[in-house]
């Protein structure tokens, strides 16, 4: 069993296993950031986003970047 099946709810997959994993391994990312990582579309992004924080794998947090807020995600821990 790989580290990241022992962390991720059985349920996840397809887009959101995909976006997991690479927070997983990034860390804490930006929008922008995980839809370059994983080629998909900032709506899906966004999409994604909201399926992992309600499933309480992920949790967004506000910080600011060159004088713009910017919102991060990262994996729970």
């Amino acid at each position: 069993m790989s580290a990241l099946e022992l962390w991720c709810p059985a349920g996840l997959n397809g887009n959101a296993r995909r976006v997991a994993e690479v927070l997983r391994a990034r860390g804490p990312s930006t929008r922008a950031q995980l839809a370059r990582a994983t080629h998909l579309s900032r709506p899906t992004i966004s999409a994604t986003i909201t399926e992992l924080t309600a499933a309480g794998v992920a949790v967004e947090l506000a910080a600011g970047v060159a004088g713009e807020l910017a919102v991060t995600t990262a994996v729970e821990a």
